[in-house]
């Protein structure tokens, strides 16, 4: 079974783009599971109860930073559930996902 990882992102500064998403899943993707939320597919659960199983039920965190990453409540929500299930959290630069993928 391949390890699943959370991509955490803020869509609030307008900087996290399709493409640096697309770019982040395919760094991890080749020996894991990733989910990023905005790549996904539409879900019989309510969007907010998928994202927080997901979370719960991940092996890594990547957030994606970016200018206001951490004014996003959602963000924070991922973190602390992250944190209280005692999941390795990694931070990776939007500036290092901006490159043409």
């Amino acid at each position: 079974m391949k390890p699943k990882i959370f991509i955490s992102y803020t869509s609030r500064d307008e900087v996290v783009s399709d493409k640096a998403l697309y770019k982040a899943k395919l760094l991890f993707s080749e020996y894991s599971s990733v989910y990023v939320d905005r790549l996904a597919g539409k879900s019989k659960w309510h969007p907010q109860l998928v994202i927080l199983s997901k979370v719960f039920l991940s092996h890594l965190v990547v957030v994606i930073e970016s200018r206001s990453v951490y004014y996003s409540p959602w963000v924070l929500l991922e973190l602390l559930v992250a944190k209280l299930t005692l999941t390795p959290v990694i931070r990776v630069p939007i500036e290092s996902l901006e490159n043409e993928v």
